[in-house]
């Protein structure tokens, strides 16, 4: 792995988290007052709140605006306490869309090949226009740059095995476990985005540099990691809110806990499940694990 590869790694980090923010605000801002009637209109009852959560993060891609958005509607008393967590238990849900979007197009249907056609048309969008067509063309060139970010990342992370070998760090001790919980876990605080994060767990396992069960520990520091980040907005915050980032520290902190113990005997088990009727890539059982983990947040906190 040399100089080239190392920069084509992160030139491709650097492209995902770009593709991402791209997509994430131009779809709010072509959203925009509409994301507010959607939430207040949508969150009803626990059940009704948390598949708003879900819908509000599956489409714009982005559990931190979902949850900013919720704390000012509960500052600005437009919705109670117990609706603004099932928004925010649900947002978790939601964001591991990004997970499955990659694992599927860009990793076992890749279109690496044609997705700067997509950067293309949105750039010639953004130019011509600059009404929401221009917000359309900046989401397809998100889109565009998040896949070919990815194609960069399997390009120059191709000879990662060869020159690292992760198979010192099996998993199956204790310790083993601790480390890659560790590196998930910061890696997700230094990019400020877990589906960022999981994305390069999925990458890193189609290369072959790690194995299902390292990437799925991986993938639950990613998971704890991503509370860090918004406690920081709690300083100073009205009790209200502390409450909110409390509720959303703990359900990612100790769902990680239990699985993190639990993962053992959780992954023979799902690669049995995943394996019975017809095999299932790897890729994809790694994207389905991460939207257990949170479903199973959702169920131990509801």
């Amino acid at each position: 792995m040399n100089a080239t590869d190392i920069i084509t790694s992160f030139g491709g980090i650097g492209l995902l988290l770009l593709g991402i923010a791209l997509m994430s605000e131009s779809i709010q801002k072509l959203a925009g007052s509409r994301l507010r009637t959607i939430l207040t209109n949508l969150t009803g009852g626990p059940g009704k709140a948390l598949l708003t959560g879900m819908l509000i993060t599956t489409i714009i891609q982005a559990s931190s605006a979902t949850a900013i958005a919720t704390i000012g509607f509960v500052s600005a008393g437009l919705i109670t306490m117990s609706q603004a967590l099932a928004v925010i238990f649900g947002a978790n849900v939601g964001t591991t869309v990004t997970g499955w979007i990659v694992a599927i197009f860009g990793v076992q249907y890749s279109i690496g090949n044609i997705s700067l056609i997509f950067v293309v048309i949105g750039s010639m969008l953004k130019i011509l226009y600059t009404d929401k067509k221009a917000d359309i063309g900046m989401i397809m060139a998100g889109f565009g740059l998040l896949f070919f970010g990815i194609s960069l990342m399997q390009q120059g992370m191709a000879q990662l095995p060869a020159i690292i070998n992760f198979s010192n760090i099996v998993g199956e001790g204790i310790f083993d476990r601790l480390i890659l919980f560790a590196i998930g876990f910061i890696l997700t605080i230094l990019m400020q985005s877990s589906s960022a994060a999981v994305a390069i767990a999925l990458i890193a396992l189609n290369t072959g540099a790690i194995h299902l069960f390292q990437a799925q520990i991986l993938v639950i520091g990613m998971n704890a990691g991503k509370s860090i980040p918004i406690l920081f907005a709690g300083i100073g915050a009205t009790p209200d809110t502390k409450r909110i980032i409390a509720a959303d520290f703990l359900f990612n902190i100790i769902t990680a806990i239990i699985l993190f113990i639990l993962i053992p005997w959780l992954s023979p088990l799902l690669l049995f499940l995943c394996n019975t009727i017809y095999p299932i890539p790897y890729e994809i059982q790694l994207a389905l694990f991460h939207t257990l983990f949170n479903c199973i947040g959702v169920l131990l906190f509801t």
